[in-house]
């Protein structure tokens, strides 16, 4: 595989258009899930709202893809990633249909198991999704098919969470989820083999823990990738806590004009991963990278200063314009700092223990 085409062809190939397509509706069902349980939670009483019922739901969220995804990464490493895919995917039409339970029959042993299963089978499915890429891909490609998924990751989360939005608490809602767990799992299934690049051994450890630390002790023989996993983790640190940072917003922000910089944050994130491609000529250059982080300094340095003048101007349900722009273009610098860095990953990491990290 020596020529290499461009992103937007590329999804009309096998080789990526279907595991773009799972990537996407995945990342809908997961910010859907999550926005109709955690409204859930609060509407029917289960949890009041505060910053420790916040910091508990973040832990929630995060938690697993902290410990969970060196195991699957090591799965992927030692059997067919595709396949294994395709059981993860199967596994989240019964998570969406305990989340759809969860909706409907408000208890809170449910909606906390439905939660946490949710960012379980998140964190399983995506390194095996990003794993994926250099196994179908050319060494040209590697960096578009970054771009294409992390798009397809943040388009995902904005359209999960307008629908969550939209849908309120009307119970047709509830079918949502277990539709789109339904398309997901019917297109990873066109999804190509991915034959394991290893021995069986990897799956000899089944605790998260130890492969975690297995992962960090691989990490540490190769620096590049070393650095670049720092960076990758420092950007997604950015995307979960920025949300959280605007819910202790000054007076000045609505809860609703909170939803439209989220909004703006996520839809500038995917432009950014979709220009990767372009501005590198179709290769992994890590020359972005620099250009991304001092664009994400001085962004959110002048976001800082600008969301605290807004404390005693009086709440507005829209956000500036300009406010929303400057949302627009965090997110973007944030892609660009972080798809080259993730293509670096895939193409200096040796093939047997890729999926890991």
């Amino acid at each position: 595989m020596t020529q290499s085409i461009g992103q937007f062809r590329l999804l009309a190939k096998r080789r990526l258009g279907p595991l773009a397509a799972s990537r996407l509706l995945g990342a809908v069902n997961t910010n859907l899930c999550r926005a109709v349980l955690v409204g859930t939670l609060f509407g029917s009483g289960v949890m009041e709202a505060g910053l420790g019922s916040s910091l508990l739901l973040l832990l929630l969220l995060v938690a697993p893809f902290c410990v969970l995804p060196p195991l699957a990464g090591a799965l992927g490493d030692a059997l067919d990633k595709a396949r294994l895919m395709r059981v993860a995917k199967l596994g989240g039409i019964g998570v969406a249909a305990l989340a759809a339970l969860a909706f409907l029959v408000p208890n809170a042993l449910v909606l906390f198991t439905a939660l946490v299963l949710v960012g379980v089978l998140a964190a399983l499915v995506s390194p095996l999704e990003y794993a994926l890429l250099p196994q179908h891909l050319s060494a040209r490609e590697v960096n578009a098919g970054n771009g294409m998924l992390h798009a397809a990751t943040f388009v995902g989360l904005l359209l999960g969470g307008v629908l969550g939005l939209v849908g309120g608490g009307a119970p047709a809602l509830a079918v949502v989820p277990l539709v789109l767990a339904a398309a997901a799992y019917s297109a990873c299934r066109v999804v190509p083999s991915a034959p394991a690049v290893r021995s069986q051994r990897a799956t000899e450890r089944w605790s998260p823990l130890r492969e975690t630390w297995a992962a960090f002790a691989l990490v540490r023989q190769n620096r590049p990738v070393a650095q670049s996993m720092l960076g990758v983790a420092w950007f997604w640190l950015l995307v979960a806590l920025y949300p959280v940072l605007l819910t202790f917003a000054p007076d000045g922000l609505t809860a609703r004009a909170v939803l439209w910089l989220i909004a703006a944050l996520l839809a500038g994130a995917a432009i950014g991963a979709l220009l990767c491609d372009g501005l590198s000529r179709r290769r992994v250059e890590l020359g972005l990278v620099p250009v991304g982080a001092v664009g994400v300094s001085l962004v959110g340095v002048h976001i800082a200063f600008a969301i605290a003048a807004l404390a005693g101007d009086g709440a507005a349900p829209i956000p500036d314009s300009w406010l929303l722009f400057e949302f627009g273009l965090l997110g973007a610098f944030a892609s660009l700092f972080a798809v080259p860095l993730q293509a670096n990953i895939q193409v200096r990491a040796e093939a047997a223990w890729r999926a890991r990290v």
